[in-house]
């Protein structure tokens, strides 16, 4: 249980990094559109990350495997901007398609946001869903999550003037408190530590507890 937590907190802290990294480029926008919502990101990438098991799980054959997986991505991403974006789920509507040949300048312009957020969701997607091919190595955890926490140190850095500088504060403490609570849980996880353990007290559970509150918050 607490590696199956360590390896959600791990794929959720990739997503919120891309979600702060997000937030500072779309301060640029002149129509005060943000980004696709932290949770939506997170959401595709578990959801990315879990799908092959839940495919391997149904018995798929192969073509219905690659069948299966293009209708789910597509729900998906195309169902968040749906939400985001349009207010609805009305994945059967494609009248931007229309519009973008009826006035290509305009549509183009007005669905900037929506376009970044199309791109964000297709890279965590595929992010997530090729980094489960291989089962995660709690060894190596902080390596793979130094990066992203630099990277998110930074967009902190740069997007603090800015106009979305709480957005990109709040996005990066929330990504932060993840990649400890992924860090925290693998290192119980391979010490074979269970929750039973952690409920008899101690320090290592009232530090699980307090980044798991933070988390929430």
């Amino acid at each position: 249980m607490i590696a199956a937590l360590a390896v959600i907190a791990a794929v959720a802290s990739e997503a919120l990094a891309v979600y702060t990294g997000s937030e500072l480029v779309t301060a640029g926008y002149s129509d005060g559109q943000h980004s696709v919502s932290a949770f939506a990101l997170v959401a595709v990438a578990l959801l990315a990350y879990a799908w092959p098991g839940i495919q391997a799980s149904a018995g798929l054959k192969p073509s219905q495997g690659v069948a299966a997986t293009v209708a789910v991505a597509f729900v998906a991403i195309y169902g968040t901007l749906r939400a985001e974006f349009a207010g609805d789920f009305a994945l059967w509507d494609f009248g931007w398609v229309r519009d973008f040949m009826k006035a290509s300048a305009e549509t183009a312009e007005g669905g900037s946001s929506a376009a970044f957020a199309a791109f964000l969701l297709v890279v965590i997607w595929t992010r997530s869903w090729v980094r489960s091919a291989d089962e995660m190595e709690f060894e190596v955890l902080p390596k793979t999550i130094a990066i992203p926490f630099a990277a998110v140190t930074l967009f902190m850095v740069i997007g603090a003037p800015g106009a979305h500088a709480s957005e990109v504060g709040r996005a990066g403490a929330a990504f932060y408190a993840t990649a400890v609570l992924a860090l925290v849980c693998a290192q119980l996880a391979q010490s074979g530590t269970t929750f039973g353990e952690l409920r008899a007290g101690g320090v290592t559970a009232a530090l699980l507890a307090g980044v798991a509150g933070a988390v929430v918050a």
